[in-house]
This record gives C-alpha cells, sequence and structure tokens, in this order.
C-alpha cells in the first residue's frame, strides 16, 4: 500500500514538474514570439518612415590634449561663418599665420551656401582635407539632407532617370509637382524642400568623403578644460518655463556623481554640470533649437527672429553671472523666473558658449557668450576668435581683446570681406 502510495506520489510530483517546465517553455517562447512580432513592428514602422536624412551628432568632446594649449605656440582659432567665402576664410587665416602643424582650427557651422556654389565646394573640400574642426550649421544641415535624400533616389532603379526629368523642370513646375503631392516613396519631394537651389546643388555636387566629412560634425562641441561649447547658433542655460531655482534646473543644484568617485573634485563636478546643461535643459536636446535659435520671446518659447523676443545670449549671460560656485546657495529673496533684474547666488561655475548664425546682430561679445558671425556673405567682415600667443604681423588686423573664461585672455579679430 505504502509503495504504492509513493508511486502514485512520485508520479503527480514527475508530472507536475513537466507541466511546469512546459509551462515556463510556453511562456519563454511566447514571450520569444512576442519579442519577434514587437521587432518586426518596430522594423515596419521604421521603414515606414523616411530615412535618417538629419544623421545628427548630439555632440563631441575635446579633451586638454586634443586642445594642447601648453604647447609653446599653440593657439585654438575660432572662425565665424563663412558661407563659401572661400577667398575671405583664406586672407583671414594668411593674415593670421596660421599654421596647421601648429595650431587648432574650428569652424562654428555655416561653411556653406549662401555664396558661390565654387566657393562653396572650395571650403568644403578645404576643411574636408585638412579635416578641420567644427560644428554643423543650419544651411550644413540642409546640405546633409538633400544628399541623404539624393543617394535615396539614386538607389532605386529609375532613381537617375526621374532626377534628370525633375531636374529639367523650373522651380514653378516643381512647387506643382510638390503641392499635388506627386510621387510616393523616393519619388516624393520633401515638404518644403526647395529642389535646385543651392543646398541642393551642393549636396550634388560634393565628393563621397566630402559627405563623410560634414555628418562627422556634431551640433555641439564640449571643452571641458576651458569649461566652453561651440555650437552654431546657441543653448539655453535653463528651460525659461520654470523657475530658476526649480529642482530640474542642472545650475540649481551641485551635480550627483557616481560613488566609485568617493571625493569627487570641482573638475568632475564642473564637467557633470556642463553636460547636464545638453541633458536635462529639454530645449537643447532639440537639434532644431542648436540650429536655429535667436531669441526668446515673452512667453518663454525660442525663436530664430532677432526682431522678436530677446537674444539668447541675453540669458545666458544673466543666469551665468549668477553663478557662485559650489558653496553657492539659492535664497529666500530667489526669483521665480529668470528674467528678473535681482541676482540670487546659483551652486555652479560658468561657461562660455561661442557661436555664429546671428549675422543680424554683429560681433556680439559678452562676459559668457561670444557671436562670431559678421556678415562675410553680405560683404561685411569675417571674424575669428583666438586663444593663444600673438603671433607676429597680427598688429595689422583689427583686434579687441577680451577676457575668455575665468581666468583667460583671448583675441577677436575681424578681416573685410
Amino acid at each position: 500500500m505504502n509503495i504504492q502510495f509513493r508511486q502514485v506520489a512520485s508520479f503527480i510530483i514527475v508530472a507536475t514538474f513537466v507541466v511546469v517546465l512546459l509551462g515556463l517553455g510556453i511562456r519563454d517562447e511566447a514571450k520569444s514570439v512576442a519579442t519577434i512580432l514587437t521587432d518586426s513592428l518596430e522594423d515596419s514602422r521604421t521603414s515606414s518612415k523616411r530615412p535618417n536624412f538629419p544623421q545628427y551628432i548630439q555632440m563631441t568632446s575635446l579633451s586638454s590634449e586634443d586642445l594642447a594649449l601648453e604647447r609653446p605656440g599653440r593657439r585654438i582659432i575660432i572662425i565665424g561663418d563663412v558661407h563659401g567665402m572661400n577667398n575671405s576664410m583664406h586672407d583671414i587665416l594668411s593674415k593670421l599665420h596660421y599654421d596647421s602643424s601648429r595650431d587648432l582650427l574650428i569652424h562654428v557651422g555655416d561653411i556653406l551656401a549662401k555664396g558661390t556654389l565654387e566657393g562653396s565646394l572650395a571650403v568644403l573640400s578645404y576643411m574636408t582635407s585638412n579635416n578641420v574642426t567644427g560644428v554643423r550649421g543650419n544651411h550644413d544641415q540642409k546640405v546633409i539632407e538633400w544628399r541623404a535624400w539624393l543617394e535615396q533616389v539614386l538607389a532605386h532603379k529609375g532613381g537617375q532617370a526621374w532626377l534628370e526629368e525633375m531636374e529639367r523642370k523650373s522651380q514653378d513646375e516643381l512647387k506643382i509637382y510638390a503641392k499635388k503631392g506627386k510621387g510616393k516613396g523616393w519619388k516624393k519631394i520633401p515638404k518644403g524642400w526647395k529642389m535646385l537651389e543651392d543646398h541642393y546643388m551642393i549636396a550634388k555636387s560634393m565628393y563621397p568623403d566630402q559627405y563623410k566629412y560634414l555628418i562627422s560634425l556634431p551640433l555641439v562641441i564640449h571643452a571641458p578644460s576651458l569649461h566652453s561649447f561651440i555650437v552654431h547658433a546657441g543653448m539655453l542655460p535653463l528651460d525659461p518655463h520654470r523657475s530658476i531655482s526649480n529642482s530640474r534646473q542642472p545650475l540649481s543644484h551641485i551635480p550627483s556623481l557616481s560613488d566609485k568617485l568617493k571625493a569627487p573634485n570641482i573638475t568632475a563636478l564642473r564637467e557633470a554640470q556642463e553636460l547636464s546643461l545638453l541633458s536635462e535643459v529639454p530645449q537643447n536636446l532639440d537639434p532644431w533649437v542648436l540650429l536655429n535659435i535667436r531669441g526668446v520671446l515673452n512667453n518663454n518659447e525660442v525663436t530664430r527672429s532677432t526682431s522678436d523676443g530677446n537674444p539668447w545670449s541675453d540669458l545666458w549671460t544673466t543666469v551665468l553671472d549668477r553663478c557662485r560656485g559650489f558653496d553657492g546657495a539659492l535664497t529666500l529673496e530667489d526669483v521665480e523666473d529668470a528674467s528678473s533684474n535681482l541676482k540670487p547666488k546659483l551652486p555652479c561655475h560658468p561657461s562660455t558658449i561661442v557661436y555664429g548664425h546671428a549675422a543680424a546682430r554683429g560681433l556680439d561679445i559678452k562676459r559668457w557668450s561670444m557671436g562670431l558671425d559678421t556678415g562675410c556673405v553680405y560683404q561685411r567682415k569675417l571674424t575669428a576668435l583666438i586663444i593663444g600667443p600673438e603671433n607676429s604681423g597680427d598688429g595689422s588686423l583689427e583686434t579687441q581683446s577680451i577676457k575668455f573664461g575665468e581666468s583667460r585672455k583671448a583675441r577677436v579679430v575681424s578681416i573685410k570681406c
């Protein structure tokens, strides 16, 4: 009897174990199938969208080794918007006695368009062959997207013939074609794009290595050892929709670091806080803002207009002026918006930003921001910011000495275009 009972019990235990295993197997299989289905849906959704024309890279860093300012004679030369003005670009570099083996050249974007096609291609050739460091401008971005679209079209059977047919049409005919929604998939000209204009022609004419150079350019360059950013249009120091003391504002609090760093130093804290400006201010996560911003409206929205709102650089300087180091503290008198004339202390260290894009404002030097677009393409001036020692012969240039960061000095040099 006991033997029979044990046999039945053993059978029940084994059967239960098998059922559990099968159940787990079915559950895992179901999970696997669900994953496959989800992946398929993701692939389907992705394939239904247009290709990744923008190909954004948000940020790259330049280390102290990259900058190498300790080298004898080393200079960092940051050049404003070139816009295909090849002769002017070489003129200012010549007058600065630029030496690629000694100096680091950086551009603030918009190296292309508005000038002649030949000029843009010559500038692009120079930047590519010398692998010049820089960021994307909004006009460079348009060229990137046109080239991605062109490559999509040409990858399809009949693409070359269709493209040639489109190029024979006038701008008016192309507008009608686009307005009527003709063309599906790769045969559709994206809404708002103007075929045959300068961005299109540059995109079509440039070589593969030049395209590769353009898409390697980030939206922002961060130089931690200089506590600086380089961006084409601009960035915000906070989200203007929230109070300056809000815990979500990256400059309202000392950043938290990994537990691995038991004794965080000021250098590590500053770098973390600077990076948080890019990751915690929502506007700075939007590529359109980094490529286009010129001002902040009264409703705290950003704008690319120079006539509406206030320059974003005013807000940047106003906020960064309030940094009092990590011993700084917000007081009871702290205001609830960043536009107040009061200046509460903030637990942060200031950062400097160098940018272009705002030719209508001309050279715009503030304590913590430096706008270098002086309208060369409009026959005004081309400007460069130089960090490092002066070179002999620079005396013939129009020069302005300025403070850079908390302790460095720099020079702003301009030539007529």
